[in-house]
């Protein structure tokens, strides 16, 4: 069994096979169950649903505004699957869920192929199932965002021009590889924007071929038909919008060049840091491997970068130059980093299989270096239970460093198992971890997934909503709530707007325009002296997330005190001198 998936005459169609089962399995489980929640699966989901009953294809709507911010190939991607879902009576939202599905599928075998070519099928194998298993990953392969999408155009776009450069090296007409590099580039910038594709495709494959000097072999490329024909596909979307006489300016200037210095939201100024800190989290439970295959590649390192082989320089290329430059951006998110998670896998798979599971291996090491690994197992491993105890007094933070000092330990344990296997042995070994990690995907999916959607009880919140609210707007005043989901459950019938207000909103939103009801918090209602005794409820309580909210609407017999209202606080450095 272990040789038919990782040995060295494995074959590919086996393995593609077994990952694709594999895949759908962990990742699909219980996906009919997951709902629809803020903040960006609504602004898809309602844009493609507005497509599906007769709306621009090429102007997104979202509550009622046009956006433009993104190109629109992922609400069409939606609309097929929805179109389909209605054929064959599939619910909507299940059916729109589909599209990341394939798309994180094609990301998975890709990244096979991908290390199939680079370095062997075992490599391959193992980073597919490090990809499939990694939280960030497995979460997006789920979600209604692009970033799935994008991340899958672009890692064949790796795949193809990989095999285009081998065919034109071995003087085999490369047409139909490049043909598909090019289309995945125009889709990739259809999707997201152009600056994307230069971070993590054409930088990155330019400076490749600066390193192992083959940028001649650009000559023979098909440049003069091939970036015509990606600009052509990639900027259609912003062609015909602007044809139409929309701006669309915001596509690039906002959503690319503004996110970038920081203009706009998700700032951290500190180069990497956030995603270093982030790392243990989205890249569980594989980064725990991280550190030692950092410390695996400086002692390569060390030996020369020209002793390195092309496939590895095209692993170093690939992924240290794309987070270079998303390091220092300014505006940081986890999703920014799940394109990456490919090339990321690979690494770690390849240290894996050149460290431990190769023939030339790591050999069994002293009784002394044991003895010090064991006692690192002991300590870490007691760190660990103290902190996980303690994490009440950090917070998430906390939890966060107990599973990584825990997940170091498991990792010495390892090591110090492996160091008395033979490599054979250790090839078995690796398979049943692999194994280990898809049986803790499904049993997140199969036992943590639907406690958390019956504790979040999104639909059942807004199927109690929707008869009180009718097809009138809706204002929402809450601490932790994004009223975007609100869009998707209370559908948009007649013009329905669904905002969120905040208390100096309350005067000129709420109070001075009757007719439109107020979503609060209990809490909120209750310690406003705005809103205490002048109000009529609409509702009893509705309970989201275990928080009881109330429909409210204006008491015309009891007005509030102009005297009550707050005005808006500052929000930039200007306003608040200004103020002073």
């Amino acid at each position: 069994m272990t040789e038919l998936f990782l040995g060295p005459k494995a074959k590919a169609s086996h393995a593609i096979i077994a990952l694709t089962v594999l895949y759908f399995v962990v990742t699909a489980w219980n996906l009919h169950i997951q709902q629809i929640v803020s903040p960006d699966e609504p602004r898809y989901a309602v844009a493609a649903r507005n497509m599906m009953n007769g709306g621009d294809m090429f102007v997104p709507v979202y509550n009622t505004d046009q956006h433009l911010e993104k190109p629109a190939f992922f609400h069409w991607l939606l609309v097929i699957a929805g179109t389909v879902a209605n054929r064959v009576g599939l619910r909507l939202d299940l059916a729109f869920r589909f599209v990341p599905l394939l798309m994180g599928w094609a990301a998975v075998i890709g990244t096979y192929l991908f290390g199939r070519m680079l370095f062997n099928g075992r490599a391959g194998f193992l980073s597919a199932i490090i990809l499939m298993t990694s939280y960030q990953f497995h979460n997006t392969a789920r979600e209604l965002v692009v970033d799935m999408t994008l991340t899958a155009f672009l890692l064949w776009s790796w795949v193809l021009f990989y095999v285009a450069l081998k065919r034109i090296e071995s003087g085999v007409r490369p047409f139909g590889a490049l043909l598909g590099f090019y289309l995945c580039l125009g889709l990739a910038c259809l999707t997201k924007g152009p600056f994307l594709v230069g971070i993590f495709s054409a930088v990155p494959l330019l400076a490749y071929l600066f390193w192992t000097r083959r940028i001649a072999v650009l000559l023979r490329a098909g440049l003069w038909w091939g970036v015509p024909l990606s600009l052509a596909l990639g900027l259609t979307w912003v062609t015909v919008v602007t044809l139409k006489g929309h701006d669309a300016g915001s596509f690039f200037s906002v959503q690319n060049l503004d996110r970038f210095v920081g203009k706009t939201d998700h700032q951290s100024y500190l180069p990497f840091w956030r995603y270093i800190k982030l790392l243990p989290q989205i890249f569980a439970p594989a980064v725990v491997l991280v550190p030692f295959a950092i410390w695996w590649t400086v002692s390569r390192a060390r030996q020369g970068l020209s002793n390195l082989s092309d496939s590895a320089k095209m692993l170093t290329c690939a992924l240290g130059i794309s987070f270079l430059i998303i390091g220092i951006s300014i505006s940081k998110r986890p999703l920014y980093m799940v394109p990456l998670f490919p090339h990321l896998s690979l690494w770690i798979a390849l240290y894996i299989d050149q460290t431990f599971l190769s023939a030339e291996g790591s050999p069994g090491t002293s009784p002394l270096v044991n003895a010090l690994r064991a006692a690192g197992v002991l300590l870490l491993g007691g760190c660990a239970s103290s902190i996980w105890w303690l994490r009440g007094i950090g917070g998430q933070n906390a939890e966060v460093i107990s599973c990584v000092c825990l997940g170091v330990a498991m990792l010495l344990a390892a090591f110090t198992a492996a160091s008395f296997l033979k490599a054979g042995q250790r090839l078995s070994a690796a398979l049943r971890l692999s194994v280990i990690a898809l049986l803790l995907a499904i049993g997140v999916e199969a036992v943590v997934r639907p406690i958390h959607e019956r504790a979040l009880s999104v639909a059942q919140f807004y199927a109690e909503v929707s008869p009180k609210v009718g097809d009138r707007s809706l204002l929402v005043l809450a601490k932790n709530m994004n009223p975007n989901d609100a869009s998707w459950y209370l559908g948009n019938a007649g013009g329905r707007r669904i905002d969120r207000v905040f208390e100096w909103d309350l005067k000129a939103r709420f109070f001075d325009a009757p007719g439109t009801p107020l979503l609060v918090e209990v809490p909120l209602l209750l310690k406003s002296p705005v809103l205490k005794d002048s109000v009529i409820k609409r509702s009893d309580e509705l309970f989201r997330d275990e928080t009881p909210f109330v429909l409210v609407e204006p008491d015309p017999a009891h007005p509030p005190d102009p005297a009550l209202f707050k005005p808006r606080p500052p929000k930039k450095a200007r306003e608040i001198l200004e103020n002073l």
